[in-house]
């Protein structure tokens, strides 16, 4: 009898923890009832390079995931105004990495801070060194990202430079999604693929170490530096990657589904074809018969 209640016990008790483990782990985003502001998309097409290159099916759903991104994520300014750019861009870092994934929620996402430039926390006794962006395993600021509003703007803003911050840090936090940021985003990343990319990665921060690779240095201090400079160089100069590292620029186009190098030579061919050209789809059609209703220049 008490070896039956006993049983009974430890099943009740792993339906409950099960039960409440499931109800954490829930989605917990919920979806606006109003549509995003028709005043995003020329604001995404000036400001946001990687906007421009989607086709108008993915544009619409890439401003959609930024609404509800928006309506689930407070951004919040510390001694500075959060425009309606700055929400832009937050939320644009935030999807790049993962548009191709459209069930991904940072469910885990509280807030986001704005400083107006590089900023110091205290953790305790401890003030931190300058800083533009942070993603943080403490405790008491493990739900938030913070960014210096002016090293956001500066990641836009320029498209060659290899460097995004806002685009760095949500990469940390995806990183973090699994617990544990360590350069190693098992959310993203096959089982059978983790050990592949631990050794590549240590190939090419040797490769940096030794003064041999375009990788910015910065990704050789730390293995999830590493996957946020990377990412970084994947997304705003995927052609050139794609060149230099092509089999870094290939497992990371798997791990994100994404690839933006073929994106960049697609909008360009496009946008060089004439109306009376065939088009570049391959269909024999005449441009303007055929894909050119579609120009992603619309």
């Amino acid at each position: 009898m008490i070896d039956l209640l006993i049983i009974l016990t430890l099943g009740v008790l792993f339906f409950l923890i099960r039960a409440f483990f499931l109800l954490a782990h829930s989605p917990k985003w919920k979806t606006p009832k109003n549509s995003y502001p028709e005043s995003w998309d020329p604001l995404l097409e000036h400001h946001i390079n990687y906007y421009k290159f989607l086709n108008p099916e993915e544009k619409i759903r890439f401003r959609q995931r930024m609404h509800i991104f928006l309506f689930n994520v407070k951004i919040t300014g510390i001694k500075t105004y959060v425009t309606e750019l700055d929400k832009i861009r937050i939320a644009a870092s935030a999807i790049i990495p993962v548009f191709s994934f459209p069930d991904w929620e940072y469910s885990f996402l509280e807030e986001v801070l704005l400083y107006p430039d590089d900023f110091t926390i205290n953790i305790g006794e401890d003030e931190s060194p300058k800083m533009k962006g942070l993603v943080s395993e403490n405790k008491i600021i493990e739900n938030k990202i913070m960014f210096s509003q002016k090293a956001l703007e500066e990641g836009f803003q320029n498209h060659h430079d290899k460097l995004n911050v806002g685009i760095h840090e949500f990469v940390h936090f995806i990183d973090k999604a699994d617990d544990q940021i360590d350069g190693i985003p098992k959310k993203l990343l096959q089982n059978d693929t983790v050990l592949e990319w631990i050794n590549l990665m240590h190939s090419k921060i040797s490769e940096i170490l030794k003064d041999e690779s375009d990788i910015r240095a910065y990704g050789s201090t730390h293995s999830a530096e590493f996957l946020a400079v990377t990412t970084e160089y994947f997304f705003e100069r995927p052609i050139v990657m794609k060149k230099k590292h092509p089999k870094l620029y290939a497992f990371i186009s798997t791990v994100y589904k994404q690839n933006p190098a073929l994106k960049k030579k697609t909008f360009k061919t496009i946008t060089q074809t004439k109306a009376q050209d065939k088009c570049p789809c391959g269909s024999g059609l005449a441009f303007k018969n055929c894909c050119m209703k579609y120009n992603i220049n619309d």
